[in-house]
């Protein structure tokens, strides 16, 4: 038993980031020159499993730091931009 619930931990913490998804929407909403910044845990909803922070040229050309967060199953990834 102790060993599922660590594995199950293992397998949450790991899903915290995703950079190839994180990376995937920000590509399809037009940003270019994207590079990801790694977790960033105060810029998302606390029903959010992953939030990856990303500095990337937005589709009119400026540049723009901000997360991209998503929840399970049922919750759309987002893109949350800094105040600039």
């Amino acid at each position: 038993m102790k060993t599922i619930v660590i594995l199950l931990a293992t397998l949450l913490l790991f899903g915290c980031t995703s950079g190839e998804d994180g990376l995937k929407m920000l590509d399809e909403a037009g940003y270019t020159d994207i590079s990801l910044t790694g977790y960033n845990a105060l810029a998302c909803s606390e029903d959010d499993y992953y939030h990856i922070g990303f500095t990337a040229t937005n589709p009119r050309g400026k540049r723009v730091k901000g997360t991209v967060c998503s929840g399970f199953a049922f919750k759309n990834a987002s893109i949350n931009l800094d105040p600039e």
